[in-house]
């Protein structure tokens, strides 16, 4: 299912993102445009995954409220997972490698959600990072997400774009106690020893009967399904491709992608949103990803032997790669 068309429209407008991103004074000169006697606007949009399952996202501009929830069969309406407010905001719904898996899925499933792209950047504030997150990984997508749908902004800081940096500093729960366990139902909970730096706000806790654990977990599970798929193609056991595939491995794989491109091509495989992320990427993040998929990598391990060492939050131990 492609991007709500009234949400599209309004993402295009100079005022959207400001208002998405909870900007004060955006918010404000909102509220002075829209009387109390305006009908309020409220935006939603879903990202589907196939077979009835997926995400919902709904946005009220005048109430400054982002409420996701989680679409599944048999279920009449989106079961909230996370909100996002100025007030009572229970945000962190989930860690960065199940957004980009999410994104990766949705974009696999539907050639119209490019992944980096506006899904990424409209859930963005949903995810968080706990101690595995690498922000080598992240920062490309991130930052590429925002190049896409706010093009006309040029704003960045240290190399780094201000809306990746400013969404993530305030979510970046390294070092404060994360621990993830599992339910006696098999499904993943979060949780939190010591709340003195930057406290947890989810409905994921393991006691919690307000999240759709059962839901979420089919969700992930379908995400893997949909990425994993692509290994089934015959074409990609042909020796051409495969040896294509081990020079994009590299950490100069970015400049073997014409030959992959090829290669394919001469193969047969035909996955529309693949081969247009290796032969005419938005950014070298999405064809690493796409290469990622294709060679069978683990998620995020090609990103930043592209990309280099981050300025998120201070980056990480990685040297950024000899040109």
């Amino acid at each position: 299912m492609p991007l709500d068309k009234d949400l599209a429209a309004r993402m295009t407008k100079p005022d959207f993102w400001p208002l998405y991103l909870f900007d004060d004074e955006a918010t404000e000169a909102y509220d002075e445009e829209w009387g109390e006697e305006d009908e309020e606007e409220l935006f939603r949009t879903e990202f589907s995954l196939g077979q009835g399952l997926g995400l919902e996202l709904e946005f009220e501009p005048g109430l400054t409220h982002v409420n996701l929830g989680v679409v599944s069969p048999g279920v009449a309406e989106a079961e909230t997972v996370g909100w996002d407010d100025m007030a009572h905001f229970h945000p962190h719904v989930m860690p960065w490698s199940e957004l980009d898996l999410l994104c990766r899925a949705a974009a696999l499933h539907d050639p119209a959600l490019r992944h980096p792209g506006p899904m990424l950047a409209l859930l963005l504030r949903f995810a968080f990072l706990a101690e595995d997150a690498d922000p080598d990984a992240i920062t490309p997508l991130v930052d590429a997400a925002f190049a896409v749908v706010r093009p006309a902004e040029a704003g960045v800081a240290g190399g780094l774009r201000d809306e990746t940096r400013d969404l993530f500093e305030p979510r970046d729960l390294r070092g404060t106690g994360i621990e993830w366990t599992t339910r006696p139902d098999g499904c993943r909970a979060v949780t939190q020893h010591g709340r003195d730096r930057l406290p947890l706000y989810s409905l994921r806790e393991p006691e919690s009967d307000g999240f759709p654990f059962a839901a979420w977990s089919a969700l992930l599970a379908r995400a893997s399904e949909v990425v994993g798929a692509v290994q089934g193609d015959p074409a990609l056991r042909n020796p051409e491709v495969r040896a294509a595939l081990d020079s994009c491995a590299e950490p100069d794989g970015h400049r073997h992608l014409g030959p992959l491109a090829t290669a394919l091509a001469g193969a047969g495989f035909d996955h529309p949103v693949l081969l247009r992320a290796v032969s005419e990427p938005v950014a070298p993040a999405e064809a690493a990803w796409a290469v990622e998929t294709l060679a069978g990598l683990p998620q995020g391990e090609l990103i930043p032997a592209w990309s280099g060492a981050s300025r998120l939050i201070g980056g990480s131990s990685r040297s950024a790669p000899q040109p």
